[in-house]
Order: structure tokens, then C-alpha cells, then sequence
């Protein structure tokens, strides 16, 4: 190839190196027979160049930043070999990549962060499309990105890219479920919440769909079984942020719709589990519960953000008591939540607060013909839970009859509640 023998005797100094880079990068990106037969001398001659600059008393992260775009390009189609110039040169670059760098981010030349986030995506395309590096240096790249996502404070860009290197690095291999194991073992509960924290916050305000397709949820969900087991089921659910409350209710409802599995079934629906959505129930209801009062001065979003936890928590709990694989113990789970007296009473100071509470009213009626106003109705959910709660208890149907609550279910000024 002319212009890799340009750039193998031309000094990175010269002022045509740039205009030579410019031409490989084109060449890289119109020629897929380039890219997938790559000779092994672009590798040789873009490694040795990237040593010039690196070694240089003035580092050119502009020029840095290129060469690091067209080794990432060059990796972006499929290959049947991972030659010992680019196994070399791969190495190196694990070696160059600073997390100090990716954690300062926001302080530091921006063709130096791209530098090094060129690195990690570099990486995941040798992991899509080259199977050879992928089964030489898969455990060196799990390591690297796993190092990477239990840091604080990154980009988001670094978070996505390795965990979209992480579940593509076990996706297609035998015992992928035990590989990925060996993985989240390794998290602690700490290093999975402050994961959540990042993705919720940045997601908080955006359709569900944008969250569902970004890589970092995604490695989120597919540890959640592994961590609900070991740590969430006995964690003190009153010290869990709106956030993380949030996409705990969330994954324990999708993880519910699939109740007929054996591995749900082994995680999710038993006593264990039962106790820790009560907890859950309890707590959402008294923050949502603390609102009312000045439910039209909070921000519309802290709100609405409350009444989808509740509504999906009170689904969870109803669809667990009623559920097919349940029956078998259903009758002792039913008293077990029956016998939760705080619970009892949340739900019908809720059930009280959102049929007289002239507040709500306004808020439901002002959001009715959008989109998010139907998280706002919970009568259906509520009357369905209290219908679990007094069934055959004669305890909590005097609690009903005395709190007036009978009168409220069968009254209400306000049509669309019904």
C-alpha cells in the first residue's frame, strides 16, 4: 500500500504526516477488503508512530487521537485471524489506557479523552468482529472494562462502552451464564448502585425506551437475578434512593411477567422475597403518602416519578398473591401480608388521600389526555390490593368499616377513579 510506505519513512513531525493519516483514514473506510485482510505492516508502522508521539517532550493528542481512529476502523469488520503485529499493538494500547485520564474527563484536552476512549472501542470491535482476539485476550478485557465500571465519576461513554464489551465477551461462549457469573461476583452492592444511580439519573426524564436500549441498563439487567440474590433480598430497603427503589421495582415486575421459568420461580416467588416487597410497598407509601400535602409545589417529575413506584409495586404484590405459582402456599402468603398492620394502613390512608385530596384531583384532571397521566390513577390498583387484605380477615374488615374507607369505595365526586 503506497500511503502506509509514506508513512513508514515520514517522521511524525512532518507537516505531510496529517495529510497521509487523512488518507488512510479514507482508505479504511471506503475498502472493506482493507479492513478485513488488514496487512500486518499497518499495524507495525501505526505502532511505531504512535510510540514518536507518545515519547515526544510535546504530545500532538490531535495526531494521537487519528492514529487511534484508524487502528479502531480497521477493526470494524470481521476477521479470521489476530496477527501477532496487532496482538502487539493491542497490548500496548491496554497498556496506554489511563483511567486517571477517562476519570478527569471534563479537565483535560478533549482529543486526549477521545484518545483513550478510542482505546476501549477499539476493543469492543475486536470483540464483535474477530473471534481469534476474542478467545486470546477475552479474560485481559473483561478484567480491563470491569476495573472501569466499578469507578465513580467517568464519562457515560466509558460506562456504555465496557459494559457493551463485558456482555459481548461472554455472549457466544459455552457456560456464558457461568462466565458472567465470575464476573458479578465481583461486584459489591456498592459498585451496583452507584451503577444504577448514573444510568437512572441520566435516563429520569427520557422515555423508558431510551433507557431499555442503552448498554450500561442492559449489563444492569442482566446482573440483577445474580445481585437481588445475594444482596438486595437482605438489604434495608429504607436506605435505597427514589432511584435505585425505582429500578428495583421495576426489574422485580418484568422478572414477575415470566413466572412460569424455574430460575424466577426459584429466585423471585418464595417468603424471602415476599417480605422484601412489603418492605418495598411500606416505604414507596409513606414518601408517596408525605406528597399530598404539597403535591402541586413539588417538581411534576419527583411526582410522577413516586406514583409509577407505586402503582408497580402494588402490581407486584397483588400479581404475587394471585399468581398460579404461588397457589401452593397462597393461603399462609396472603395472611403473611394480611398481618402487615403498616401496610394495611398506608394503603387505605392512600386510597382516602386520592379520592378526597382536591390537589390530586386537579393534578389527574390538568395530565388526563397525556401520556403519563395514566400513572397517575392507582384506585383500581388500591381497591385490588385491599381486596387481598380483608379477604377472610375479619381484623382488617373492621379496620375498613371503622376508618370509613367502605364509604369512600362505593362514593366518589370524581368519574374518571372509577
Amino acid at each position: 500500500m503506497e500511503v502506509l510506505s509514506k508513512l513508514d519513512i515520514i517522521s511524525s513531525d512532518d507537516k505531510s504526516f496529517f495529510n497521509l493519516l487523512c488518507q488512510l483514514d479514507s482508505l479504511i473506510k471506503n475498502s472493506e477488503d482493507f479492513r478485513r485482510q488488514t496487512p500486518n505492516q499497518f499495524y507495525k508502522i501505526l505502532h511505531i508512530k504512535l510510540e514518536e508521539l507518545l515519547f515526544a517532550d510535546q504530545k500532538h493528542w490531535s495526531l494521537l487521537r487519528f492514529i487511534l481512529k484508524c487502528i479502531k476502523n480497521s477493526a470494524a469488520s470481521h476477521k479470521s485471524e489476530f496477527s501477532l503485529e496487532e496482538c502487539d499493538l493491542c497490548d500496548k494500547l491496554v497498556q496506554l489506557l489511563d483511567i486517571e485520564v477517562l476519570s478527569i474527563y471534563e479537565r483535560i484536552d478533549q482529543d486526549q479523552f477521545h484518545f483513550h476512549l478510542n482505546i476501549l472501542q477499539y476493543i469492543f470491535n475486536l470483540v464483535q468482529g474477530n473471534k481469534s482476539a476474542l478467545d486470546k485476550c477475552h479474560l485481559e478485557w473483561s478484567n480491563l472494562t470491569f476495573n472501569l465500571i466499578t469507578k465513580v465519576n467517568l464519562d457515560q461513554q466509558v460506562y456504555d462502552i465496557s459494559s457493551m464489551i463485558l456482555l459481548n465477551v461472554y455472549n457466544e461462549r459455552e457456560n456464558s451464564e457461568n462466565l458472567y457469573n465470575n464476573i458479578f461476583s465481583r461486584f459489591n452492592l456498592l459498585d451496583f448502585v452507584n451503577l444504577v444511580e448514573i444510568v437512572e439519573q441520566k435516563f429520569k426524564n427520557q422515555p423508558l425506551q431510551n433507557k431499555f436500549s442503552n448498554w450500561t441498563f442492559k449489563l444492569l439487567d442482566k446482573m440483577f437475578d445474580f445481585i437481588y440474590s445475594k444482596y438486595l433480598i437482605k438489604s434495608n430497603v429504607e436506605k435505597f434512593t427514589v432511584n435505585f427503589r425505582f429500578f428495583v421495582i421495576y426489574h422485580i415486575s418484568d422478572r414477575l411477567l415470566d413466572s412460569k421459568e424455574a430460575k424466577i420461580q426459584k429466585c423471585y416467588l418464595n417468603f424471602e422475597s415476599l417480605e422484601f416487597f412489603c418492605q418495598i410497598y411500606t416505604t414507596t407509601f409513606q414518601d408517596i403518602l408525605s406528597l399530598f400535602d404539597q403535591i402541586l409545589e413539588k417538581p411534576f417529575d419527583d411526582v410522577l416519578h413516586l406514583f409509577k413506584q407505586s402503582k408497580l409495586i402494588a402490581g407486584v404484590l397483588c400479581d404475587f398473591l394471585t399468581m398460579e405459582e404461588t397457589r401452593h402456599d397462597n393461603h399462609n402468603m396472603v395472611i403473611f401480608v394480611q398481618n402487615q398492620k403498616q401496610l394495611m394502613k398506608l394503603t387505605c390512608q392512600l386510597f382516602k388521600e386520592i379520592n378526597c385530596n382536591k390537589n390530586y384531583i386537579f393534578l389527574v384532571e390538568k395530565h388526563a389526555n397525556e401520556n403519563i397521566g395514566e400513572w397517575l390513577l392507582l384506585k383500581c390498583d388500591l381497591v385490588r390490593m385491599i381486596g387481598i387484605l380483608v379477604y377472610e380477615n375479619e381484623s382488617n374488615q373492621g379496620y375498613l368499616v371503622n376508618d370509613q374507607l367502605t364509604k369512600n369505595m362505593f362514593q366518589s365526586n370524581y368519574a374518571p377513579f372509577s
